[in-house]
């Protein structure tokens, strides 16, 4: 008798989109800790109130936003009513239609805990999924 023994095939990572997408329809803890780790030290774009946006910004270029500043983000309603802070993972987003800001996605969880506590949390814009994490999520990813 015989026995074939196969190799496992390589495990190929997966891109961010195709995280999110599984974020997104299964649910799992491994995925979101995957999720965690990959986003540490990335940016997202915010879309934000074209009317807040700074004077002194130019487009294109690096400005460090002060405590004098007021950025209005600009905020996503499901149909529950819950609301969350927007953010996503590509600048082609419909979501950020005129003008947007880039910010680390650990700054952004940190922003999002700030605000007022009508906001469940924050939404994360794939290409084609999204996944959302309510407030106690977020403390979590931060260990608070």
């Amino acid at each position: 008798m015989f026995s074939f023994l196969k190799k496992a095939a390589p495990t190929k990572e997966r891109d961010l989109e195709q995280l999110i997408y599984d974020i997104a329809e299964r649910q799992l803890d491994q995925d979101y800790q995957e999720l965690f780790h990959r986003m540490k030290s990335r940016l997202v774009c915010m879309p934000v109130k074209a009317d807040s946006i700074p004077a002194a910004v130019i487009p294109g270029q690096k400005y460090q936003v002060t405590s004098q500043d007021a950025l209005l983000c600009t905020f996503i309603t499901l149909q529950n009513g819950m609301s969350f802070a927007a953010a996503t993972t590509s600048e082609d987003s419909p979501l950020l239609k005129n003008s947007f800001a880039y910010i680390d996605w650990i700054e952004f969880l940190k922003m999002s805990l700030k605000m007022e506590q009508s906001i469940s949390g924050v939404f994360l814009q794939g290409k084609l999924s999204w996944v959302a994490f309510d407030r106690v999520k977020i403390m979590q990813i931060l260990g608070l």
